[in-house]
C-alpha cells in the first residue's frame, strides 16, 4: 500500500444466541477470525450483534457511520445448512419472529420506502467457485431469510 494512504476498513460481524440457537457460531467465528489474523493491507473491525431487532438497527447505523467500512462481511447461521451459503441479495421484508429478548419488530419492512430487494456488487458466484476449488462446500444463495441476518444485510446494502 502506498505510503500515506489509509487502509480500507473492513467490518466483520456475527450474532449472539437467539430462540432455537443457544450458541451462535457466527459470533464466535467473527471474534475468532478477527483476532486470529489481522491483515496488513486493511483495518479489520469486528462486532457481535445481539440478536435483537432494535439493537441490529441501532448498531448497524453506528458502525456504518463510525467506521465507514469499505467492505462488510456479515456471518449468520442456518442450522440445517451443510455448506457455506454466500448471499447475493437481501429483502426489504421482515419475518415477525421474536428476537432473543422475545420482542417482535414494530414494522413490516427493514427500511420504509426502499426497493424490495438489494443485491451485492461482489462477485458471489466467483467466490463460491473459489471455495469449491479449495474443496470447501459452498453455494450461492438468493435469500438469507427475513430474520435479523437479512435485516442487517439489507441495511448494509442500502
Amino acid at each position: 500500500m502506498a505510503r500515506g494512504m489509509a487502509r480500507p476498513r473492513v467490518l466483520l460481524t456475527g450474532f449472539g444466541p437467539f430462540p432455537g440457537v443457544a450458541e451462535n457460531p457466527s459470533g464466535w467465528l467473527a471474534e475468532t477470525a478477527a483476532s486470529a489474523a489481522t491483515p496488513d493491507d486493511c483495518a479489520l473491525y469486528r462486532a457481535v450483534f445481539p440478536t435483537e431487532w432494535d439493537a441490529v438497527a441501532n448498531r448497524a447505523a453506528y458502525f456504518h457511520q463510525a467506521i465507514r467500512p469499505r467492505l462488510m462481511i456479515h456471518l449468520g447461521v442456518q442450522m440445517q445448512a451443510t455448506e457455506i451459503h454466500l448471499e447475493c441479495r437481501a429483502h426489504n421484508e421482515i419475518d415477525h419472529r421474536p428476537d432473543a429478548c422475545g420482542a417482535h419488530p414494530g414494522r413490516h419492512d427493514v427500511i420504509s420506502g426502499c426497493d424490495g430487494t438489494l443485491e451485492t456488487y461482489l462477485p458471489v458466484d466467483s467466490l463460491v467457485a473459489r471455495l469449491q476449488e479449495e474443496k470447501i462446500p459452498a453455494r450461492t444463495s438468493q435469500s438469507c431469510g427475513r430474520y435479523l441476518c437479512n435485516d442487517l444485510y439489507f441495511r448494509s446494502l442500502h
